[in-house]
C-alpha cells in the first residue's frame, strides 16, 4: 500500500499540464501506459487504476491542444507570408512608374510614404494579426514630395561642422582664439609698478614722448629707475675687484703663500706632538709636591752648634 500511495502522489506533483512541452507531455504519457499495461500492478490498487486512467486522458487532451496551436501557427505564417509577398508585388508596381517620370524629366520628386515600413521589414519577428497588413497596404500612396523637405535637409547639413568644408584650419581658429582671450584679459596688479591713469615714471614711457637718447645714457636711466621703485639691487662690494697681474708678480704671491702654509702646519704639528707627549712648560718648584716627603729636615739649632765646633 506504501507503494500505491508513492505513485499517486509522483502523479498529483505534475501541476498543470498546459504549461509543460510537448515532449514532456509525451514522456508521461508513455509512463502511464507502461503503469497500465502492468495487470498485477493495477489489481492491487483500491480505484483499479481509475485515477491513472482519467490522467492519461488529461494528458492526450493537452497533447490535442499544442497539436492545434501548432497548426494554427503554421496557418497564420503561411497567410502573413503570402500577404508580405502581395505587399511586396504591390510596392514594386507603384515604383515602376514613379521611376519612369523621373526619366522623361519630370522636375517634381516623388517620395514614397508608408507609415508600415518598419513594421513590414519586421514580419518575421512580431507576429501581427492579419489586419493590420491589409491596412499597411491599404495606406501605401504615392505624393508629391515638397520642397520643405530638401530645403530642410539642406539647412541641416549646412548647420552640421562635418558636412562643410572648412574656410580656414582648424589650428587658425584657435589661435586667433587664443589671442582674443589674453587680449581681453585684465593686466596683473604688480607692486613696482605705478597704474597708468596716475602716470608712471616708466623708461619707457618717458622715451616715447622724450628725444631718442644714446645706448649708455637709456642704461644708465634705466638703472636709476630701477633704483627709484625697487630695493633689488646688488650690494656694495668689500673687496676691490679682480686685478691683471704679471707673471713675476703672481710668482712672489704664491711663494709667500706657500711660506704662510708651511709654518701654520709646522705650528699645528708642534701643538698635535705636545698635546701627545703631555709636556708642559711650567716651573719647577721641589719643595712642593709629592718629592717633598723623600727630603730630609735638619734643626737649626743642631746646624748651628756643628759650624761653631
Amino acid at each position: 500500500m506504501n507503494i500505491n500511495m508513492s505513485w499517486t502522489e509522483r502523479q498529483g506533483q505534475v501541476g498543470d499540464l498546459t504549461k509543460h512541452s510537448k515532449q514532456d507531455l509525451q514522456e508521461l504519457l508513455l509512463r502511464q501506459e507502461k503503469i497500465l499495461s502492468n495487470t498485477r500492478l493495477i489489481q492491487t490498487l483500491p480505484d483499479k487504476g481509475e485515477k491513472i486512467k482519467e490522467f492519461a486522458v488529461k494528458i492526450q487532451q493537452a497533447l490535442k491542444h499544442h497539436e492545434e496551436a501548432e497548426i494554427k501557427q503554421k496557418l497564420v505564417s503561411e497567410a502573413r507570408m503570402g500577404f508580405q509577398s502581395k505587399y511586396q508585388q504591390a510596392f514594386t508596381m507603384q515604383q515602376r512608374p514613379a521611376q519612369n517620370t523621373f526619366s522623361a524629366g519630370d522636375p517634381t520628386q516623388v517620395c514614397f510614404f508608408s507609415s508600415s515600413g518598419k513594421s513590414a521589414e519586421t514580419t518575421d519577428k512580431t507576429h501581427a494579426p492579419e489586419t493590420e497588413l491589409v491596412e499597411a497596404m491599404e495606406r501605401v500612396t504615392l505624393s508629391n514630395g515638397s520642397s520643405g523637405d530638401s530645403n530642410q535637409h539642406q539647412r541641416r547639413s549646412i548647420e552640421n561642422y562635418f558636412m562643410n568644408t572648412p574656410a580656414k584650419p582648424h589650428y587658425l581658429n584657435v589661435i586667433e582664439k587664443s589671442e582674443n582671450i589674453q587680449s581681453s584679459r585684465k593686466s596683473k596688479f604688480k607692486t613696482n609698478h605705478f597704474t597708468p591713469f596716475l602716470g608712471s615714471s616708466s623708461p619707457s614711457q618717458s622715451s616715447r614722448t622724450s628725444s631718442p637718447l644714446s645706448a649708455q645714457a637709456r642704461r644708465e636711466r634705466d638703472r636709476k629707475h630701477l633704483d627709484d621703485i625697487t630695493a633689488a639691487k646688488l650690494p656694495p662690494l668689500h673687496n676691490s675687484p679682480a686685478q691683471l697681474l704679471s707673471l713675476e708678480e703672481s710668482a712672489i704671491l704664491l711663494k709667500q703663500q706657500t711660506k704662510k702654509q708651511q709654518e701654520l702646519q709646522a705650528k699645528l704639528a708642534a701643538q698635535k706632538l705636545s698635546e701627545g707627549l703631555k709636556i708642559s712648560m711650567g716651573s719647577y718648584t721641589p719643595d712642593g709636591g709629592p718629592m717633598a716627603a723623600y727630603r730630609e729636615v735638619h734643626d737649626e739649632g743642631a746646624q748651628l752648634s756643628s759650624e761653631e765646633d
